[in-house]
């Protein structure tokens, strides 16, 4: 009797010992297929740049011109510009080019201005009724100034258009004005300290550096979260986007202009001085040399054309 189950509880401790080892071997095989890390890298990789872009800004954002236009920031716009063209000039400078991306409405107004060689200006703030726009993955939603929600979609990238956006379209029906989102790629919190974007229905129209249905409105927004130095730095980089000295070192107070010099604008537009504080902006790409048109008065500047920073 003693012999038996000595036998029985051999066997049982062998079959113990056999079921341990199989489950310890599904488990590490198990384990080796989740932890396959070149499989995990090559999905991330293979995704579409604009995918990567809209997970890559997550937050919420406000107006960052009912911020940085307000007296408190008047004193670095001037410090800012005058890294580019000297103090002599920056105060009227600064006060145009806050003109320009603040005064004027979106839309048939602005492009019947331009039809008639007038000046254009860029609308920078929020249109439809928008005080907050919250990103998250590829879900958008937006809300008015008291908190209540306008809109919630989820967003599929669609691609990226002449103009440099990289557009997104709601995967919901009768989105209204919130139908699509173009952002500018190059505009993230971490590299320039502010997004810059456009939404509505028309594609085609959003498409267009300046249409009847927009203008060249384009919205610049700036995570609630920010502090001091995130919204100067903001108004560095949009400055730095329009100004650069020709055949010079173009790093902010390396090379000043303080009369007479010419500043080029690389972008969407050209930006030329031609002494005594005037900016011409022309539209098109960026131009090796000052434009040949006619100078616009002391201390005015004359936008034809849209820029993407």
């Amino acid at each position: 009797m003693k012999r038996s189950l000595t036998l029985i509880l051999l066997a049982a401790a062998s079959a113990a010992l056999f079921l341990a080892a199989c489950g310890n071997s599904k488990k590490t095989e198990s384990s080796s297929t989740v932890t396959s890390v070149p499989q995990t890298e090559s999905v991330v990789q293979e995704k579409p740049a604009g995918d990567l872009y809209i997970e890559s800004i997550p937050g919420t954002y406000t107006g960052l011109f009912d911020i940085v236009c307000t007296p408190e920031y008047h004193d670095v716009w001037i410090g800012q510009i005058a890294t580019f063209v000297g103090e002599t000039d920056a105060p009227s400078l600064a006060d145009q080019l806050k003109s320009i991306l603040t005064s004027r409405p979106a839309g048939e107004s602005e492009t019947s201005t331009v039809n008639n060689g007038g000046p254009i200006e860029t609308n920078g703030y929020f249109i439809c009724g928008l005080d907050t726009l919250t990103i998250n993955g590829h879900t958008i939603s937006g809300a008015d100034e008291n908190g209540n929600t306008i809109f919630s979609h989820t967003y599929d990238f669609i691609g990226t258009d002449d103009m440099g956006f990289f557009e997104y379209k709601s995967a919901d029906n009768d989105s209204g004005p919130f139908t699509y989102f173009l952002f500018v790629p190059s505009k993230t919190m971490e590299r320039s300290w502010h997004l810059e974007l456009r939404y509505g229905e028309n594609i085609e129209a959003l498409r267009q550096p300046v249409s009847q249905e927009y203008g060249s409105w384009m919205v610049y927004v700036i995570d609630v979260g920010y502090d001091e130095s995130t919204a100067e730095n903001a108004i560095a980089n949009i400055v730095a986007d329009r100004f650069i000295v020709e055949g010079g070192n173009n790093t902010p107070g390396a090379n000043a202009v303080t009369g007479g010099g010419t500043v080029v604008e690389q972008g969407g537009g050209t930006v030329v001085e031609q002494g005594g504080g005037t900016v011409v902006e022309q539209g098109g790409p960026a131009a090796d040399a000052p434009a040949e048109s006619e100078p616009a008065g002391s201390g005015e500047i004359v936008e034809d054309g849209n820029d993407l920073g």
